[in-house]
């Protein structure tokens, strides 16, 4: 399997295609699971999703923001995969500054339908780790998701699927910073919500730099820091290697 460094666009648009049928099947696990368990199991988000929100007078009983905090809204807002329900929440929104400039914070609370809180576990993470053992799996045994084999691209190592470690490395180091984000997430009640947003954008330019990084090494058709790293290279085959080896 050789074949020149592939680019960067059409890197992005096969990672673009994998994230979407992973996000959609995901979504349709989360939410059978979110439907299964209710009080026990959530999920934040779905592929494709319509959110329907309505204000509130005041907040239902059982939800008190902390001290010091006074919102200037109250929202109930109803997630739906699909046309299926799978999450209620109430939001709470604080406004402060005058004129041009103002600040906004808000609180978010997963009720039940009768708006009663409710303490449910968000699968979104371990949904997402699904995402990246898939990943790694795929490119370990064949070089390619389905994405990359889509569009006629290969993850090698000496011209050869690079194996597990190799796999895992080079996509722990792309993903590094997202992963980060998503560890941090259950700590927020030790952090503080404003503590995690500022980790949460160091990562999040940290992610950009890598983004970065990988589009000007792959315009000069170099392996990036990821692929440095794990000894692999993302090459694009030639029409007659991929029918060789479909």
């Amino acid at each position: 399997m050789r074949g020149p460094i592939a680019g960067f666009w059409i890197r992005l648009l096969a990672q673009i295609i994998d994230l979407c049928l992973w996000g959609f099947l995901a979504s349709v696990l989360g939410v059978a699971l979110a439907l299964l368990a209710p009080d026990r199991l959530g999920l934040a988000n779905a592929l494709p999703e319509s959110t329907s929100c309505k204000d509130l007078p005041a907040p239902p009983p059982g939800i008190r923001p902390p001290a010091g905090f006074s919102p200037n809204r109250i929202e109930h807002c109803s997630s739906s995969f699909f046309g299926i329900e799978f999450r209620n929440a109430v939001i709470l929104t604080e406004q402060q500054g005058e004129g041009t400039i103002t600040r906004e914070r808000s609180l978010t609370y997963a009720v039940d339908r009768d708006l009663r809180r409710i303490d449910v576990f968000d699968l979104d993470t371990l949904l997402w780790l699904g995402f990246l053992a898939y990943v790694v799996a795929a490119q370990a045994l064949s070089g390619a998701t389905l994405g990359k084999r889509a569009l006629g691209l290969r993850v090698v190592r000496y011209s050869q699927p690079p194996g597990w470690r190799a796999a895992a490395v080079r996509n722990l180091v792309l993903d590094a910073p997202i992963l980060l984000v998503y560890a941090l997430v259950p700590a927020t009640r030790f952090i503080g919500v404003w503590t995690l947003l500022a980790i949460s954008a160091a990562l999040a330019l940290c992610n950009l730099a890598i983004g970065i990084e990988v589009w000007l090494t792959a315009r000069k058709g170099k392996p990036s820091i990821h692929d440095r790293i794990a000894g692999t290279r993302v090459v694009r085959l030639a029409p007659a290697t991929e029918e060789a080896v479909a």
